[in-house]
């Protein structure tokens, strides 16, 4: 595909492959086109002026364009679907089971699978030991956090603790992913 973009214009810059096949097909990672792009000079099919340099996206295009961060995607879009239906749907009988199932993937996964993230950026562990290392983890933070706000003058109430734990997880959950991210940006 490299050599048919090259084919098309042979004066187009790396980050513009790049972005082209990304936006092709975003399984590839950006490491990767740039890997194929220097194999190609290597083995003299592609001529480029200077060295492709590796990493130039900021946090913010890992997050939004790399499909490594899809954790961090997920976290938000639980969160944001737990607050949506604790907050705009009804808690009439046909809607009540949505929240149930919502609610508890929130409270009983979220957190520890946002520190789950933190913990083990690479995905070195398999997707049932995340599962059932993120469920242990939140079963053991949620009494801890309860116990927390007992003491405080907020009470163990609705609000406070969904407010909380919405920005916990997604607080662990973005730093997760920017540990991620430095660690795809240190040469193997």
């Amino acid at each position: 595909m490299i050599i048919e973009l090259l084919h098309k214009d042979r004066s187009v810059k790396v980050r513009d492959i790049v972005d082209i096949l990304h936006s092709v097909d975003n399984s590839l990672a950006i490491e990767d086109i740039y890997n194929a792009v220097e194999i190609l000079k290597q083995e003299n099919l592609v001529v480029t002026r200077y060295r492709p340099f590796q990493n130039q996206y900021f946090f913010s295009g890992y997050i939004i364009r790399n499909y490594a961060s899809l954790p961090f995607w997920s976290v938000v879009a639980v969160t944001a679907l737990t607050l949506v239906s604790i907050y705009f749907i009804s808690s009439s009988a046909p809607w009540s089971a949505v929240r149930i199932i919502v609610g508890g993937i929130f409270t009983l996964i979220m957190p520890g699978f946002s520190i789950l993230q933190l913990i083990f950026p690479a995905k070195n562990i398999s997707n049932l030991e995340r599962f059932v290392l993120s469920l242990g983890l939140s079963l053991a933070l949620l009494p801890l956090i309860g116990l927390v706000f007992a003491y405080t003058p907020f009470g163990i109430r609705l609000l406070p603790l969904v407010i909380f734990l919405s920005l916990l997880c997604n607080s662990i959950s973005t730093i997760g992913a920017y540990r991620k991210y430095r660690l795809s940006k240190t040469p193997v």
